[in-house]
């Protein structure tokens, strides 16, 4: 057996980056929609609420939110955690402190999966939060509870570049 062990330390150290690299992915994943984590390397807290219905809604932050990174906040409704084609900047916000920030009438927040709060001088979010009821929700990607669906085994699997037997 002490040629097996060299071996097995070996695939033992390979894998550990790719370990990793799926908890980091399974934590953003099972993030509970509303509840704000650090982007960027910054750090953040609170939880945001979408409030009103569609045409008077308002993003409300709890009084927990704190960040700690930025000069220029904005508060940006995203499909991902970048600011560009399709995002919708809804004004200013301070780093701390509970605060409502208004959604434009003619914005459908359940579009958007993230809330970015975007550093507009640095050009990177220092913050983000899933929305609630966003996108990821509706696709069916994501449980009541906030958390990512499992593969069931149902997804059917690509076979299309498979080669011939």
């Amino acid at each position: 057996m002490p040629v097996l062990r060299p071996l097995v330390c070996t695939l033992l150290v390979a894998a550990l980056p790719v370990a990793l690299q799926a908890q980091s992915t399974r934590m953003a994943m099972d993030a509970t929609p509303g509840m704000i984590m650090g982007a960027s390397g910054h750090m953040a807290t609170g939880n945001i609420h979408v409030v009103g219905a569609m045409g008077s809604q308002r993003i409300h932050f709890t009084s927990e939110f704190k960040t700690d990174g930025g000069s220029d906040l904005h508060a940006v409704l995203s499909t991902d955690m970048m600011a560009g084609n399709g995002s919708v900047d809804l004004g200013s916000v301070r780093g701390s402190g509970e605060q409502y920030v208004t959604v434009p009438a003619a914005v459908d927040v359940s579009r958007f999966s993230q809330l970015l709060i975007y550093d507009r001088k640095s050009k990177s979010a220092v913050a983000s939060a899933p929305v609630p009821g966003g996108m990821m929700q509706h696709d069916g990607m994501m449980n009541d509870d906030g958390t990512m669906k499992k593969d069931d085994g149902m997804m059917k699997k690509d076979t299309s570049m498979a080669r011939p037997n």
